[in-house]
């Protein structure tokens, strides 16, 4: 089990259970977890200061564990839990809704009007989860980076946050059961096109810091990017494969795009979706 998920188990079970002691964790985590590595989750929990120990007497063994609320490592796991259980069911409503308008259209032609609303709704679901990856994303670099000194205290956040954006994101991929046919692959497409397209910026940081005498460092740094983008290049930087430029994906570079692009300035995705939407 991943530290993260036992540091999960622990806290919660001590905040549903206020003034527990060790003893009554590891017997609450019998069967999922062993004695040693509840102990030394309670320890770490403690050094972290997410978790207070006190005791009824000052001669007393017995001490009692309880949830330091204020801790930023459990406000920010509390309020992800909660979001995660809220658009859960959303989810889950709108891909019921999205199966049975599926299935009934199955048969013969689509009707693309009764359709759309839940396109839409599924769409909303889409922009939801992306606007809280991006609010974590803004936290982490303008917030965290001032207010948390331990750099360790940072590093455990950044791995909790982002393996619960993760957690999220396989179930939205799991919960329309009839998109695995593949109806819903092609609109997430569009949709994560949308948010992948690259080639205007990529144009914009070249020519940005060529300008400004940085012209080796920056093609060092896209050279990075284009290495990044590998899987989801055409999605990225489409004009090519739009526009039938003559262009290879798997051998030509990130400066043939810049090249193509120039020579063809209107020539865009943008202009692209715009001229199919007037068919």
């Amino acid at each position: 089990m991943e530290n993260d998920q036992k540091r999960r188990l622990i806290t919660d079970y001590i905040y549903n259970n206020p003034d527990c002691n060790q003893e009554s964790v590891v017997k609450a985590m019998d069967g999922i977890l062993s004695r040693v590595p509840v102990r030394n989750t309670i320890k770490e929990l403690c050094e972290d200061k997410v978790v207070s120990i006190k005791k009824e007497n000052q001669n007393s063994r017995d001490q009692q564990l309880s949830i330091n609320t204020g801790n930023i490592l459990f406000t920010v796991s509390r309020e992800l839990d909660d979001f995660d259980k809220s658009f859960c069911v959303l989810l889950k409503k709108v891909g019921k809704e999205f199966d049975r308008l599926y299935l009934k259209n199955k048969q013969g032609s689509r009707d693309a009007t009764e359709m759309q609303p839940i396109l839409n709704l599924l769409s909303e679901c889409f922009h939801i989860f992306y606007e809280i990856v991006d609010t974590y994303l803004v936290r982490s670099v303008l917030q965290w980076s001032k207010t948390i000194g331990n750099r360790e205290i940072r590093k455990q956040l950044y791995s909790s946050v982002f393996t619960k954006i993760a957690d999220i994101h396989l179930r939205m991929s799991e919960t329309p059961s009839s998109t695995k046919i593949g109806y819903l692959a092609s609109f997430a497409e569009i949709f994560f096109q949308r948010r992948l397209y690259s080639t205007e910026n990529l144009l914009l940081h070249f020519d940005s810091f060529t300008n400004g005498g940085m012209e080796k460092e920056i093609e060092a740094v896209l050279d990075c990017v284009w290495s990044i983008n590998n899987d989801f290049k055409q999605l990225a930087f489409p004009e090519p494969l739009i526009y039938g430029w003559k262009f290879d994906y798997g051998t030509d570079g990130w400066k043939k795009v810049v090249e193509l692009q120039k020579q063809n300035q209107d020539k865009t995705y943008y202009n692209a979706v715009k001229t199919q939407l007037k068919v």
